[in-house]
């Protein structure tokens, strides 16, 4: 069956689709920002600041049968300090809910994943602890992970903030930022690396910023250094580089976006990685770099370097609803089709019409034949043959009488007759012609003088012409 996925960055509802298989729940990811990076005192020997914690994530499958439209609500990300001595802002709440405007409580109403701490303003007396990532046991769904923590800073002047940490994902809980001016740190330290959706930000413990951590997909983060890379895929941004000049330490670098999920409208979205933190220095007219951006969604940014002009913190990334539908099955019924043809619908009424079929034409013309009584005869044609018939006379002469018939041609043998007479009556012999005719005997009757006809032998064959109309 075919699906559709669907991503929210904004809005308190969403309307259900009209091609959403409501018979199948819908799966409902949900992505809380991430927090804020700090912002340091300005002091030669500030330590650097905390950056901003990842947003957890949390999975429901929710039924939608018989709902219209759902209650939402994207955790902001939580905004950077930029006032020295100042915590960054918290990330906010991302949640799902079918029954109510508000947080549920019930995985089958929806999920919730709770938005990263923000980063605390780093001092001129101790380092700084880490913010925390997003809480999983607060957080709503099925499946739930918490957001990855900042990294802490050490407990040396002038050292580099520390990077953020990343989103949790559908993988795993978000990976933790590396530390600003780690264990045997320097003055002047690199702001550590920001964590990745694939592993922790590396720590800085030299002049070098350190590295971010690892993508979704498990390559390497983006390069702290001087030039710091920015993350991608989820992977962590590199940390800025520290420096021991009357200058401006180097900035971090922003997280990577998360890609592990193909939007339908086009493009993709995941968790994000959390920003590199921004180097630091304890030169007495040095500033500090700034704590880079985390990237979309939920991660959160990096710590800015304490210098004697602090660095600013680095913005946490907004969260994230996607929600993956059924499209429900569609029937597909052609269109009328319509020509210039008129149809008619006859109509029959008993006893009223006769329906005659139309007439047939082609080159040929039919005749219908009439016959009217007692004026036409219709007879067969005449048939001739070559047979010739001939009337036999039996003339007197005497006593004795002789019959002699005309020659009569064909295959046939004829005799001739002799007349006997014996007392008052005569006796034709052969009395009779035997063949497939039949003749009949001539009987001649007294007194004399007696006259004897023969029957005239007919053969009668009847030949029928037949005429088709």
């Amino acid at each position: 069956m075919a699906t559709k996925t669907v991503l929210l960055t904004s809005g308190t509802t969403w309307t259900v689709p009209a091609d959403l298989d409501t018979g199948v729940n819908v799966t409902v990811y949900c992505i809380g920002a991430g927090g804020g990076g700090g912002r340091s005192v300005n002091n030669a020997s500030a330590r650097g600041s905390a950056g901003g914690g990842g947003g957890a994530w949390a999975t429901s499958s929710v039924s939608l049968s018989g709902i219209s439209s759902v209650f939402t609500s994207i955790g902001a990300g939580g905004p950077r300090s930029t006032t020295a001595g100042s915590a960054g802002s918290a990330g906010g709440d991302t949640w799902f809910n079918k029954a109510a405007n508000s947080a549920p409580t019930l995985t089958t109403d929806g999920a919730l994943a709770k938005g990263g701490s923000g980063g605390s303003g780093g001092s001129a007396a101790s380092g700084t602890a880490p913010a925390n990532g997003g809480s999983s046991a607060s957080s709503v769904g099925t499946t739930k992970f918490g957001g990855g923590p900042s990294g802490a800073t050490g407990n040396i002047g002038g050292t580099g903030g520390s990077g953020g940490g990343s989103a949790a994902s559908n993988r795993a809980g978000g990976a933790a930022g590396g530390t600003g001016g780690g264990s045997g740190a320097v003055n002047d330290s690199g702001g550590g690396g920001g964590g990745g959706t694939g592993g922790n930000g590396s720590s800085s413990t030299t002049v070098t910023g350190g590295n971010g951590g690892l993508t979704y997909s498990g390559a390497a983060g983006g390069v702290g250094g001087t030039a710091a890379t920015a993350g991608t895929n989820g992977g962590g941004g590199g940390g800025g580089s520290g420096i021991n000049l009357s200058d401006i330490a180097y900035n971090g670098a922003a997280g990577g976006a998360g890609t592990e999920y193909a939007i339908t409208a086009g493009g993709t979205a995941g968790s994000g990685g959390g920003g590199g933190g921004g180097g630091g220095s304890n030169n007495n007219l040095a500033s500090g770099g700034v704590g880079a951006a985390a990237a979309l969604y939920g991660g959160g940014g990096g710590g800015g370097g304490g210098a004697s002009t602090s660095g600013n913190g680095g913005n946490g990334a907004q969260g994230a609803i996607i929600i993956t539908y059924t499209v429900a099955p569609q029937t597909l019924s052609p269109s009328l089709v319509s020509n210039s043809n008129t149809f008619y619908s006859p109509t029959v009424i008993r006893g009223a019409v006769t329906l005659s079929p139309s007439l047939v034409s082609n080159s040929n013309t039919f005749y219908s034949p009439t016959v009217i009584r007692g004026a036409v005869t219709l007879s067969p044609l005449r048939i001739d043959n070559g047979s010739v018939f001939y009337t036999a006379n039996i003339v007197q002469a005497g006593a004795f009488q002789n019959v002699q018939p005309s020659r009569y041609d064909n295959t046939n043998v004829f005799y001739s007759p002799t007349v006997v007479q014996a007392g008052g009556v005569q006796t034709l012999l052969p009395a009779i012609f035997v063949n497939t005719n039949t003749f009949y005997s001539v009987v001649i009757s007294q007194p004399l003088p007696p006259t004897a006809e023969a029957d005239i032998f007919v053969e009668i064959r009847s030949f029928t012409e037949r005429r088709r109309f």
